[in-house]
């Protein structure tokens, strides 16, 4: 009998470097959730926010194009024909979004946005920008995401900043996780310099609106990044599981018993 024979030693900095998928996560969600407030305070404009959209735009394709090897789309032309059709459609919608949620409580419609992004951080696919799998999977995270973008874009002050609001979140969804994994593919430091500067955005983002939900987001990434791997690490001395050279136990059933069934 043998007890732990196969089980991986997990190292401290190698689980918190993998943790580094959800802080960028957490960051994202903050800033999709951040940035309408702002533009419902005055704090951020529309016609900034779209000079941030397309210089981000810009970014994705080119750290894309220059450390994936490949443009999104398949090919420049193909791409540029998507980027279009997507933001043309955006912009068709907007009036119809802009009064989406008019005859709702604003009560409901914060709650329903809050349950949306919980399911689309416990449901999103942290592996493909760990490069552990091919190709990004978790619909139902996803379409929450972009339902509860929907929802916050309702709230807009006018039907331009609904535009530019949705666009920024379907960058943030769509976009960024192909060039984080990149990112994280090309160079560890870049990956880890990307994740303080993603969660410093969210900070900036949060304080104007709230120092407790600033120490609250502080609180979970910290959480996130050291407690969680520091605890993951700790409790692998108290696993035991037991191997052996016993084989599997191979029911015999009698031929009488087998030819009368």
């Amino acid at each position: 009998m043998v007890v732990n024979a196969d089980v991986p030693q997990r190292d401290f900095w190698q689980v918190a470097l993998g943790s580094a998928a959800v802080s960028q996560q957490l960051a994202t969600v903050v800033a999709a959730v951040s940035v309408p407030v702002h533009l419902r305070l005055g704090l951020l404009q529309g016609g900034s926010l779209l000079l941030l959209n397309v210089a981000l735009l810009l970014l994705g394709y080119a750290v894309c194009g220059l450390l994936g090897g490949h443009v999104l789309g398949g090919s420049l032309r193909r791409g540029v024909r998507q980027v279009v059709l997507l933001s043309g459609g955006v912009y068709l919608l907007s009036p119809m979004l802009h009064s989406l949620t008019r005859n709702v409580s604003e009560d409901s419609v914060i709650a329903m946005i809050v349950g949306l992004c919980v399911t689309h951080l416990a449901l999103h696919d942290y592996n493909f920008v760990n490069s552990v799998t091919e190709q990004l999977t978790g619909t139902v995270s996803l379409g929450a995401a972009v339902f509860a973008s929907v929802l916050f874009a309702s709230g807009m002050p006018t039907e331009f900043d609904v535009f530019v609001h949705v666009l920024f979140c379907l960058q943030l969804y769509l976009l960024s996780p192909f060039m984080r994994r990149y990112i994280r593919n090309a160079s560890l430091t870049a990956h880890v310099l990307l994740t303080a500067a993603m969660t410093a955005a969210a900070v900036l983002l949060l304080l104007p609106l709230s120092r407790l939900l600033t120490a609250a987001y502080v609180a979970v990434v910290l959480s996130v990044s050291l407690v969680c791997p520091y605890w993951l690490v700790h409790i692998q001395k108290f696993k035991a599981k037991i191997n052996g050279p016993w084989d599997e136990a191979v029911p015999k059933i009698p031929t009488s018993i087998a030819s009368s069934t």
